[in-house]
Parts: C-alpha cells; sequence; structure tokens
C-alpha cells in the first residue's frame, strides 16, 4: 500500500515537472518585416481626347506663295517656317535700310568730331543723331516685313488642313494652314462631388484608349463649380501623346491617381479581426505581442497599416489562433518550416 502512494507521488511530481517545462517551450511562428511600397487609390471615370490648341495660321504679307514645307498630316516643331511667301521686295527694302543705317551713321560720326573742335553746331549733331535714330526704326521694320512673308510654327503640332497651295497669290489675313496641337494633347471629364476634395492640379493620370492602347497625363485644371443637376465637377488634364498615336476624338477610359504615398503593407492574412478592432501579432524580444493597428488600403492579398507598426517589427502571419500575449517564440528556422 505504502508503495502505491509513493508511486503516485512520483507522477504527481513528474507530471507537474513536466507541465512546467513544457509551458516554458518557445514556440516557432511563421514571421515577416513589413514591406514599404507607394501606393495610391483610383476614381475612375471616361472621357473624350481633344486638341488643346487649334489655330489657322494667316498670311501676314502680300504676295506669290513661293514654297509650302508641309502637307495635311505633316507634324511640326515651334519655330518650323511652313511657307514662304514671294520676299525679293522685303529683301530689297531691307538692303536699303541697312545702307541707310550705315550713312546715317557716318553722318552722326562726323558731326560728332566736327563738334568737339567747333566746325559744327550742336543743331548739326541732334539732326545727325535724329536721323541715325530714324534709320535704326525703318530697319527693325523692314527686319520684320521680311520675318513676316514666313509662315511659323507658333507650337508643336500636326498640319489638320493645307488651306492654299504653291505660287498662289495671298492677302494679308488669308488662312494658309489649320494647326492642331497633338502632345500634349488634353481630356474633360465629370467626377461625382465627394471626390471633389482628394482630386488637385499635378495628380497622376492613366488612360486607356482604343484598341488597348495605354498612356498617361496630369490634372491641368479642377472646376470650383459643382453642376446642381448631377452633382458632378469638371476636371481637365493632359494627355502624353508620343509618337502623335492618338487624334483627337478618340475615347478614353480614365484613372485618377489619387493619395499617393509610401506605406507600410502586410499580407492580409496576419490581420486578425477581434470585438475591438484589427490586430496584428509582433514578435519581439522572444515574447508574442498583440498590437492594434489601423488599416488603410486594400488591395488584392496586400493591406496598408497605417499605425501601430514599424518597417523593422517581426509580424506573425500563420498560426494566430494559438497565441497569446507574452508568450515565448521564436522565428522558425528553415528546417522546422520544412
Amino acid at each position: 500500500m505504502l508503495w502505491r502512494i509513493y508511486f503516485s507521488f512520483l507522477i504527481l511530481i513528474f507530471y507537474h515537472s513536466a507541465s512546467f517545462a513544457f509551458g516554458q517551450v518557445s514556440a516557432g511562428v511563421e514571421v515577416i518585416t513589413p514591406k514599404s511600397q507607394e501606393i495610391y487609390g483610383k476614381v475612375h471615370s471616361a472621357g473624350i481626347i481633344n486638341s488643346p490648341e487649334s489655330v489657322y495660321l494667316l498670311a501676314e504679307s502680300v504676295g506669290k506663295i513661293i514654297h509650302i514645307y508641309f502637307n495635311n498630316g505633316g507634324a511640326v516643331r515651334t519655330g518650323d517656317v511652313l511657307a514662304q511667301i514671294d520676299d525679293q521686295v522685303a529683301q530689297a527694302n531691307l538692303s536699303i535700310a541697312v545702307a541707310n543705317l550705315n550713312l546715317a551713321q557716318l553722318k552722326s560720326d562726323r558731326a560728332n568730331k566736327l563738334l568737339k573742335v567747333n566746325a559744327a553746331s550742336q543743331a548739326n549733331l541732334d539732326q545727325a543723331m535724329a536721323e541715325l535714330t530714324l534709320a535704326k526704326s525703318e530697319l527693325l521694320k523692314k527686319r520684320d516685313e521680311l520675318e513676316k512673308t514666313k509662315v511659323i510654327a507658333p507650337f508643336d503640332g500636326i498640319i489638320g488642313f493645307k488651306l492654299k497651295q504653291e505660287y498662289e497669290m495671298v492677302n494679308v489675313g488669308d488662312k494658309i494652314f489649320r494647326l492642331e496641337q497633338f502632345n500634349p494633347l488634353e481630356v474633360e471629364f465629370n467626377l461625382p462631388r465627394n471626390f471633389h476634395r482628394m482630386i488637385k492640379a499635378g495628380d497622376k493620370v492613366e488612360y486607356k484608349i482604343d484598341a488597348g492602347a495605354n498612356t498617361k497625363g496630369q490634372i491641368i485644371a479642377v472646376s470650383e463649380v459643382i453642376n446642381p443637376e448631377d452633382e458632378s465637377f469638371s476636371v481637365r488634364a493632359s494627355v502624353i501623346n508620343a509618337g502623335n498615336k492618338f487624334i483627337p476624338g478618340m475615347f478614353t477610359s480614365i484613372d485618377v491617381i489619387t493619395d499617393l504615398h509610401q506605406a507600410l503593407i502586410v499580407p492580409q492574412q496576419a490581420v486578425v479581426s477581434t470585438e475591438k478592432g484589427s490586430v496584428l501579432f509582433k514578435l519581439q524580444d522572444g515574447k508574442i505581442h498583440s498590437v492594434p493597428i489601423l488599416k488603410g488600403v486594400d488591395f488584392g492579398d496586400m493591406v496598408e497599416v497605417k499605425s501601430g507598426i514599424s518597417a523593422t517589427d517581426q509580424i506573425v502571419i500563420s498560426g494566430q489562433m494559438k497565441l497569446h500575449e507574452g508568450m515565448e517564440a521564436h522565428p522558425l528556422s528553415v528546417e522546422e518550416k520544412k
């Protein structure tokens, strides 16, 4: 009988010792560190692409067009000479103006020298200086008249229409070309009023255009007026048109990129929902800690964590239901993961 009591006592001691030892065993947990990533939201709309500038280029000189350098559809750069009107008379007038200026300069220099030796009056010098000033003004005028015999592109674009032909006579104000700006293009679209405070000039925009082509741009202007009929506001944005692939009149799907910022993200499976909100379990100094967090944007199998963790924290991503506050743990080794 005595040996049974002694044996039971040994069993009890062994049980408590084993339980104590088991409670102190460090649990292996799978952990990751949060990933820092640039994230954003999107606001969707649609619109029709337009040319921001479309102008008629007019003749500024009377005469015959002696050369046209671009045809319909031709791509031009700012400053390109598109057409040349006969400039023989303008060239001759400029030559005369140059000669008159040289003569006026000589008279002015001579009058100045004679005045210094009292061989001429101040009135003679004043008259010579006035003639020199007039000659300079006349030269500028003739240079301007010569420049007006050229039709020059005021911005990068495409020749929409060529309205005159070579050797055709033109008068001042006659239309010679219609020039369309093609890069960047623009699109105007509407968004619901609840997005008004989110959208601002400079925000990035992504476009999906006909035939699956994509491009980008940015917000140029945001209307401060809300349309009372449909509770929307207007937005104007640029459309990058590298290679002039897109033309005015094309339909485009629009995504405005909003709230672009750097964020910490973790897998959705790491987040545990409780009655008091969302929490993460992190491993710190060999122990498990439950951390309340504020979630941000959800995207796919990842989620933004706006507060509660840092970029160096070790976040537990599996088996959270078996964990509790203060529990001893360690990151799973490669062998343990197997």
